[in-house]
């Protein structure tokens, strides 16, 4: 169960008759598509984190050479 504001469910639904969809299609779209980008959002995290860690590192044998 899952508790919608009115303007909220109502938007959900006019965009759902628009896309010819029904409501519960039109959520787990949404949900999957927000689910996914959170995900590529922390991948890309992780390889900046990883990149900035590399820098220090290549910076480290520069200075060492």
């Amino acid at each position: 169960m899952v508790t919608i504001p009115t303007d909220l469910l109502k938007d959900v639904d006019s965009t759902a008759k628009r896309l010819k969809r029904n409501r519960s299609q039109l959520v787990r779209q949404a949900l999957a598509e927000l689910l996914e980008k959170l995900k590529r959002q922390e991948f890309e995290a992780l390889l900046a984190e990883g990149y900035r860690e590399m820098s220090k590192e290549n910076a480290t044998i520069v200075e060492m050479v």
